[in-house]
């Protein structure tokens, strides 16, 4: 049965301060913040009450969500509005309601469409997919006839995602009873959403499908439903696919990026172990798009010694292995560090003799390994026989240095991302109102860090200056000190 993920509920949720949007903004002081720029937006819906399925009618955009937006009806057989599919839209790609002000173009599909001419159940190999990111608020819930195979449809997604490289963002349902959607959702190569509340399907995935004991969902955000969150986990992932580079924009490396942005405080009781890497409710935890923002500008970082923050696309041959070292700075108290190893199963096409269709068959999947190690001590390893996820996580580490080992059984392409949160943030320790000189102390050696300094209260904040701390402490004047009155100061990070 295909089935909406929504069920029935109430407004929406205030997601863009839980998921780290408000954050962002502010960080960038409203410049330059990523918006969808250049993303075409997919939506694939089940149908609704008749042949309803688009956001919007077909073409230029109306109202206070879509104008400005240019909605294509792929599945072209004049379709109809559907109110489940208009709010998708609205957290996806509306002006109001998602953060990605700046998409534009926006393809549609029925999902029957899509399973048919896309996926191409039963009809030879798939078609190509043009989105970048795919938005399916929807599963099908059980297998009625050959047409739902869910493990046929799930390594056709599969395959279609490598093939055409685009995020796939997957809903489960809101039923916590219930068992995990027979497909869509168990795909290896999504990214499957639920609620931060943990009130939705959740667990392992079933013995009837490929790969069965594999955590569902991944990330998690907070909204009404899951239909809801899932079209937000899609905003964010566009906004960051608008300001990534190539590489990033690799559907292993994205996700990695996203799962290792998401926090954990915020959800209840989550925790891993060697064997399972994510939460069996929470996934990686609750989706963070400044965090993750922060990790992409960080950029590409090969094996060896690398920044707090970082990604790499890293390439392995059989029994292949490769090490990042990282450091806490000795000047902070503790960091909070979050790593994520992700990499996508493929699949062989066999077309046999003979009227029969051809059908995907999944390759070998790579065995990928974590060991992170203090000095020579392994201190969290992470190494599901079955997942294609690994994951490290301390809510704090002490200041040192560290090492992480990734293996490999078989050749495989991994995304990797990482991020370190310092736990202590610097202060301006002697200010005086007569001096021009401060002192500023509990540094990270080598930052940047934006001096700015206000005249008046309430604060009314200018920069100074932007100076590379030479260590935990330094001391900095102010080149044009105000005659006579009082003048206040505070530090801010400049480049991560």
């Amino acid at each position: 049965m295909v089935a909406l993920a929504a069920g029935a509920g109430s407004a929406a949720a205030q997601w863009k301060q839980t998921s780290g949007f408000n954050a962002l903004n502010a960080f960038l002081d409203g410049v330059g913040v990523p918006d969808g720029s250049g993303v075409l937006a997919g939506q694939v819906e089940a149908l609704e009450g008749g042949y309803k399925y688009l956001p919007h009618a077909a073409g230029a955009g109306t109202g206070t969500n879509f104008t400005g937006k240019v909605i294509t009806d792929v599945t072209g057989v004049g379709g109809d509005v559907s109110g489940h599919s208009r709010v998708v839209g609205y957290n996806f790609f509306g002006n109001v309601r998602s953060i990605c002000t700046g998409l534009v173009d926006a393809h549609c599909w029925s999902a029957g469409d899509f399973i048919d001419n896309v996926l191409k159940v039963d009809n030879g190999q798939v078609a190509e997919f043009a989105p970048d990111v795919g938005n399916f608020s929807w599963a099908i819930a059980s297998d009625l006839d050959p047409v739902f195979d869910g493990t046929d449809i799930c390594r056709r997604l599969d395959h279609l995602i490598n093939q055409s490289g685009f995020i796939a963002m997957v809903g489960t349902t809101n039923d916590t009873t219930a068992a995990l959607p027979e497909a869509m959702v168990p795909c290896y190569n999504v990214i499957s959403v639920g609620r931060s509340t943990g009130v939705h399907a959740a667990g392992f995935t079933p013995l009837t499908r490929d790969g069965p004991g594999r955590i569902k969902p991944e990330i998690v955000v907070e909204h009404d439903l899951t239909s809801w969150s899932t079209a937000a986990a899609s905003s964010m992932a566009a906004a960051l696919h608008s300001a990534a580079p190539a590489a990033a924009q690799r559907s292993e490396v994205m996700k990695a990026i996203i799962m290792a942005g998401a926090t954990k405080e915020e959800v209840a009781s989550w925790d891993k172990t060697a064997s399972r890497p994510l939460d069996d409710v929470y996934g990686a935890g609750l989706m963070n798009v400044f965090h993750s923002y922060r990790i992409l500008v960080a950029g590409n970082q090969a094996p060896g010694v690398v920044p707090r923050r970082g990604w790499d696309l890293l390439s392995l041959g059989s029994l292949g292995s490769a090490t990042y070292t990282f450091t806490i700075d000795p000047s902070a108290e503790e960091g909070e560090f979050s790593l994520m190893a992700t990499w996508n199963r493929t699949l062989t096409y066999a077309d046999p003799p003979g009227p029969r269709p051809g059908a995907y068959n999944p390759d070998l999947l790579p065995n990928v390994d974590l060991q992170f190690h203090d000095g020579a001590t392994i201190i969290q390893e992470s190494s599901s026989p079955v997942d294609n996820v690994e994951h490290i996580y301390f809510p704090s580490l002490p200041p040192g240095t560290y090492t992480l080992t990734v293996n490999t059984d078989l050749p495989a392409e991994v995304g990797i991302a990482w991020r370190t949160e310092l736990k202590q943030s610097p202060r301006v320790t002697r200010p005086s109102v007569l001096a021009a000189t401060i002192g500023l102390d509990d540094l990270v050696t080598g930052a940047e860090y934006d001096i700015e300094r206000s005249l008046t209260i309430p604060y009314s904040w200018s920069q100074r200056d932007t100076v590379t701390a030479p260590g935990a402490f330094m001391d900095w004047t102010d080149p044009s000190p105000p005659a006579g009155g009082k003048a206040y100061y505070r530090l801010n990070y400049g480049t991560p």
